[in-house]
C-alpha cells in the first residue's frame, strides 16, 4: 500500500512538471523556428488556439498560440482566422505521430 502511494505521488510529481502534451517527443527544445504560411485550420483552447499553418512548400505545422506564452516572451496576442497569412516564431518539437509543433513566442 505504501509502495503504491509512493509510486502514485512520484508519477503525479513528474507529470505535473511536463510542459508538453502526453505522448509528445521533444526533438530539440531549444531550436527556434520561424514559419510563414496560411492558416488552414483552428482549434480553440483555454487561453488561445492551435492554428495549422501550411507553408508554400506544403509542409504543415501546428502552432500553439497562447496568451500566456506570448506575454511571457514579450509577444502580442492576436486572433487570426482560417485563410489568414501568418508568421510565427518559437521552439519546434515533434509528436509521436511525426507532426511538427511550434509553441509560439512571437507572431506577425
Amino acid at each position: 500500500m505504501i509502495a503504491t502511494a509512493l509510486a502514485v505521488s512520484l508519477l503525479g510529481a513528474t507529470s505535473c512538471s511536463s510542459t508538453r502534451k502526453a505522448g509528445s517527443v521533444i526533438e530539440n527544445d531549444h531550436m527556434e523556428l520561424s514559419v510563414a504560411g496560411e492558416i488552414t485550420a483552428i482549434e480553440n483552447g483555454k487561453d488561445g488556439y492551435t492554428a495549422t499553418i501550411k507553408e508554400a512548400s506544403g509542409k504543415e505545422y501546428l502552432a500553439t498560440i497562447s496568451i500566456v506564452n506570448l506575454q511571457k516572451h514579450g509577444g502580442q496576442y492576436k486572433r487570426y482566422n482560417v485563410g489568414d497569412k501568418i508568421s510565427v516564431k518559437g521552439p519546434l518539437w515533434k509528436d509521436q505521430e511525426g507532426k511538427l509543433h511550434i509553441t509560439v513566442h512571437e507572431m506577425k
